[in-house]
């Protein structure tokens, strides 16, 4: 709450993307979304993105290592199944680096779903909202 949006990194699982997905892997960045509207990741990237957050959507845990050493946030978001909310949590503090997980309402790694007024929620976290 105490890291600014635009200090903070939002990692978001490839399983979110409908299976039609266009996007492709880029091997710096993750997965390029073209935010086609096909999934819900387009809600999620505006939201960051009228917050100033760094979205970056992870194909896999070690793509995720790779970005934050990367980025060098001051915090983290991430989504995923409770698996790999667990390893992030415990690599972001092996990073020395503040994480807040956002579990799967549906997990299974294809066809996932994420709440997102829980997600929303925690992003906005520490924001001050317009009165």
């Amino acid at each position: 709450m105490q890291t600014k949006p635009n200090e903070r990194l939002l990692l978001l699982p490839q399983c979110l993307r409908s299976q039609k997905c266009p996007a492709t892997l880029s091997s710096t960045e993750g997965i390029k979304c073209i935010e086609c509207g096909a999934c819900v990741i387009k809600k999620i990237k505006e939201k960051a993105k009228k917050l100033g957050m760094k979205t970056i959507i992870v194909p896999g845990g070690t793509f995720a290592a790779r970005m934050i050493k990367k980025h060098k946030p001051k915090a983290v978001i991430g989504v995923g199944c409770l698996f790999e909310i667990q390893e992030g949590l415990n690599m972001c503090e092996k990073y020395g680096v503040p994480a807040q997980g956002v579990v799967l309402l549906k997990d299974g790694c294809v066809d996932t779903k994420v709440d997102l007024e829980e997600l929303f929620e925690v992003m906005e976290a520490g924001v001050a909202q317009p009165g």
